[in-house]
């Protein structure tokens, strides 16, 4: 962050403007001296493209008599070390995670897209379908809160770009997974 540039007395116009271009001035200055005291904390995401994570199923909420909304909260790397303190979950809107399961000796994964919920800087939540004969649908059918799970991602190059006037989405497999 750039201090600001003080104005000349001459750019006040003395008209009793509000706000005065000379108080700008001093908020401007006041939030510089609180950004040098404190700088921002720097975060390591707490989900790896390469590994797996764990994290623990917080919350199911029915949504419709397929659909529900599960929410996941961080515990710990599967292997590895991680610093606990300055961890974040980091990811970009329509990016996706991978959850693995194992049921007996199969193991599988599929591809859920988190919701951003706010303030929840090591949880998310996704809107799941479940299908009534779908290997990964029959595990989380059975799982409860507590249950720990394995997560790996994020992944997706999806960009959003602001200045567009018009988008056109064609969205195929499955109609739960959001459109930005």
């Amino acid at each position: 962050m750039e201090p600001p540039t003080k104005p000349d007395e001459s750019d006040c116009c003395n008209s009793g403007c509000n706000p005065c271009i000379l108080d700008v001035y001093e908020e401007q200055l006041k939030k510089y001296k609180h950004a040098c005291l404190n700088p921002p904390k720097t975060y390591s995401n707490c989900i790896s493209q390469t590994s797996y994570s764990i994290f623990k199923v917080v919350n199911i909420e029915r949504q419709s008599e397929v659909a529900f909304l599960y929410t996941f909260e961080y515990l710990r790397p599967l292997k590895g070390e991680r610093s606990e303190d300055n961890l974040k979950l980091c990811y970009e809107p329509g990016q996706h995670f991978l959850m693995k399961a194992k049921v007996y000796s199969e193991e599988f994964t599929r591809a859920y897209t988190p919701i951003p919920r706010e303030n929840d800087i090591k949880k998310f939540t996704t809107l799941i379908k479940l299908y009534e004969h779908g290997k990964m649908s029959n595990y989380l059918r059975r799982i409860r809160i507590g249950k720990e799970t394995l997560w790996r991602g994020p992944y997706g190059e999806y960009e959003i770009n602001y200045n567009q006037k018009y988008l056109f989405f064609i969205s195929t497999r499955d109609w739960y997974r959001p459109n930005l």
